[in-house]
């Protein structure tokens, strides 16, 4: 299990919340905070954001620090969050609790800092000292190899498997048609959605990987091709000049060679089909690492 997964888990057990009203104040669906509790997807730069905001720590240390070390106060759950008879939470009123939670944070928990309508100067005065350090040596790379954010690069070993979509043993890979995609996009991290996609069956990949495949678009050399990737857990692990599948917030699905500049400079540079992408930190839903194509004739059978 990654440390992210770790400290979301450990926040919420602090704050004794359920799942699903934790889910709730971060405006999101239980089975996407299940999927990031068990180190099935990677949360969005939104809902980091959202966690970082509410327990006042960096994005850098809910990723790569056991926060169960430093000072992390709980929060208090609202009232307003109510669970029905199904066990499911109503509609997610993310940014009136956020709200409630933001005020009750300055006025009763933390007196000592004034109240400020821009919550980013809150979240510059709770900056941890040893970040500053980090931003200040940041171009030392001792430095950077040892604080820069990453996840747990032994996610995949044999002592910490997590539930995967992908049936290997039969060789099912879930397949995303591009008049599928946008709904793919939306709901990723969903197991039921995942699971309801329609299967290709290659036997040749090696086993226990997550693997997807992909429709590519006109602008890949060959018409009608679909592009298959394993699930890449960790984003800074991205080899330059290795081709990866890219599920982006504002271009969609991309295919290029990666250049990784995100310890330095927050980004990826794409090098795709017709043009290059930088693809920031933010933007990013999943990384597939290419692994082959086939050329379908009538994918529309599949």
């Amino acid at each position: 299990m990654s440390q992210l997964s770790k400290n979301l888990r450990y926040l919420r057990h602090i704050s004794d919340c359920t799942q699903e009203e934790f889910a709730q104040i971060l405006g999101i669906k239980r089975s996407a905070l299940g999927s990031y509790e068990e180190g099935r997807a990677n949360p969005n730069f939104a809902v980091m954001m959202q966690i970082s905001k509410l327990f006042g720590i960096t994005i850098e240390q809910l990723m790569s620090v056991d926060v169960s070390t430093l000072e992390v106060s709980p929060i208090k759950v609202p009232e307003k969050i109510i669970v029905n008879s199904e066990g499911e939470t109503d509609e997610p009123l993310s940014e009136e609790i956020l709200e409630v939670l933001h005020k009750e944070e300055i006025h009763t928990e933390k007196p000592e800092i004034e109240a400020k309508s821009d919550w980013r100067a809150l979240e510059k005065e709770k900056i941890h000292p040893e970040t500053k350090k980090i931003r200040r040596e940041e171009k030392h790379e001792e430095i950077k190899e040892k604080f820069y954010p990453t996840l747990d690069d032994g996610l995949f070993s044999e002592e910490n498997q997590t539930e995967f979509f992908t049936d290997t043993d039969k060789g099912d890979i879930p397949f995303v048609k591009q008049n599928n995609l946008i709904n793919y996009l939306a709901h990723y991290a969903e197991k039921q959605f995942v699971e309801s996609l329609p299967k290709i069956q290659i036997s040749l990949l090696p086993k226990n990987q997550e693997y997807r495949a992909f429709e590519m678009d006109k602008s890949f050399p060959l018409e009608k091709s679909i592009c298959i990737g394993s699930y890449l857990k960790n984003w800074y692990n991205v080899q330059t000049g290795e081709t990866y599948l890219f599920l982006t917030q504002k271009q969609g699905l991309i295919y290029g060679k990666a250049e990784n500049r995100l310890r330095n400079e927050g980004y990826i540079a794409v090098s795709g089909l017709s043009q290059h992408y930088k693809v920031y930190l933010r933007e990013i839903f999943e990384i597939w690492q290419f692994q082959l194509f086939l050329s379908a004739g009538k994918i529309e059978n599949i």
